[in-house]
């Protein structure tokens, strides 16, 4: 059947087919009455990565088979079809969009053998008996230099294992799947990371040992990548892709996310930086350029902060004329907990770091000064939403401060700025809330 000229110049185009498939009343059920290989079609003329919503919207069976018709190709006609191991990431990515409990509850019902084979794909898994006794020979050459590369490399201990990347892009999208996984779907998880040990084991064994292994052509620029950040982190700097990372989940948050306790980029950040770095750690050195290190404008009690939004209304007392809420409520905290409060200090310089490092707006990257005030204004948005009195005292404001680190309250400020209404116990100034709001629209990561 030959196709007019007329016919496809009124096609519609990807972003237009979207559109009018999200504008239907009825979506949720046209999307989950699609047979799989339908909605299959739908996501490739749509493209994956513009179809978060599709993919959020699908029901198990229909994932399963989208999956499975979408995560194996060949490249020629007549060529059995491989697993693309990189198409996984860019489903993982996607379907992140939806919440970390989203990806745990679909990869679980994903058969055992796929999940394995994608996660193997991209992850060396290590019994940790096992590896202590692969490095634990101090006169054994080998185990020296197997020792010295496992530094190198992007790794994370989780249960029993230790899960060491492969190489190339996705680290933070698989670990954070594992972790929610893991959160959701424990036995499963350790069978995952059991199966997978073994073929990580089998990998080794083939490659000539673990030095090998760790050492090999498709893992090397990732691993002196990761020793070049290693080294960067010990003196305060956020990597631009681990900065880049922690953007994307933040952007994502929801409701449902935690906002009391660091997420698992921001906790791996702390616990990498040096000892004389640490967040509970008051003195620091100058700041590296373009990042700013312990800055010391945020924390010093009777310095006057670089900018001057009023968050709460003026019925509020707690605040100095003109001094953001969080800069405040760090003032209280300093003479209450000043173990805290360093912690406090150094979390707001991070997410100044994080805004230089892994973002744009309008097409270009934050000037340093810039960072630090849509931190503080983020931080503040988040604070506000966090005090549930209308018109909290300090000491109110330094208790809510102690027991939300500053990238929780980040992350709730963003995912209350996308509401409509982004009410709270507190009076909000609107030009605050319309700054967040305005970051939000032309932040690019």
């Amino acid at each position: 059947m030959s196709v007019s000229r007329a016919t496809l110049k009124h096609r519609p185009s990807p972003t237009q087919l979207l559109a009018r498939v999200l504008e239907a009343p009825d979506l949720a059920q046209r999307v989950q009455a699609l047979p799989g290989a339908a909605l299959a079609n739908l996501i490739a003329e749509v493209g994956l990565e513009d179809a978060g919503e599709l993919v959020a919207l699908a029901t198990s069976e229909q994932l399963a088979e989208v999956l499975d018709q979408d995560l194996w190709r060949s490249e020629k006609p007549g060529e059995d079809p491989t697993f693309d191991s990189d198409r996984f990431l860019v489903w993982l990515e996607v379907m992140s969009e939806a919440g970390d409990r989203f990806v745990a509850d679909r990869l679980a019902e994903l058969p055992l053998d796929l999940l394995t084979l994608a996660f193997h794909r991209h992850v060396l898994v290590i019994a940790l008996d096992d590896l202590r006794t692969e490095l634990s020979d101090e006169e054994d050459d080998d185990a020296v230099a197997a020792e010295k590369a496992l530094a190198s490399c992007l790794s994370e201990e989780l249960e029993d294992f230790q899960l060491i990347w492969r190489g190339g892009e996705g680290w933070d999208e698989v670990l954070n799947a594992i972790i929610a996984l893991d959160r959701d779907h424990h036995s499963l998880t350790v069978s995952l990371l059991e199966r997978c040990a073994h073929a990580s084991r089998e990998h080794i064994d083939d490659s000539g040992g673990l030095y090998d292994a760790l050492t090999a052509d498709e893992m090397l620029e990732s691993d002196l990548s990761a020793e070049r950040e290693t080294r960067l982190v010990a003196h305060g700097f956020v990597a631009p892709s681990a900065a880049a990372g922690f953007l994307r989940l933040a952007l994502r948050a929801s409701q449902e996310t935690p906002f009391t306790e660091h997420d698992p980029l921001t906790r791996g950040y702390f616990r990498d930086l040096a000892p004389s770095a640490s967040p509970s750690s008051p003195d620091r050195s100058g700041p590296r350029p373009g990042q700013l290190r312990g800055w010391a404008g945020l924390p010093a009690p009777g310095r006057q902060p670089p900018t001057a939004p009023l968050l709460l209304g003026p019925a509020t007392p707690p605040a100095r004329e003109g001094e953001p809420l969080v800069i405040s409520a760090l003032r209280e905290l300093a003479s209450r907990e000043p173990r805290v409060f360093a912690q406090r200090r150094e979390e707001l310089a991070y997410l100044a770091n994080v805004l230089v490092a892994g973002a744009s707006v309008n097409g270009r990257r934050l000037r340093p000064v810039e960072a630090v005030e849509a931190a503080i204004d983020c931080v503040s948005f988040g604070l506000a939403l966090a005090t549930v009195n209308a018109r909290p005292s300090l000491d109110q404001l330094a208790e809510v401060l102690a027991r939300h680190p500053c990238d929780g309250l980040l992350r709730l400020a963003f995912a209350r700025a996308r509401e409509a209404a982004a009410e709270s116990g507190a009076t909000v100034d609107p030009s605050v809330v319309g700054r967040v709001r305005a970051l939000l629209k032309t932040l690019k990561v």
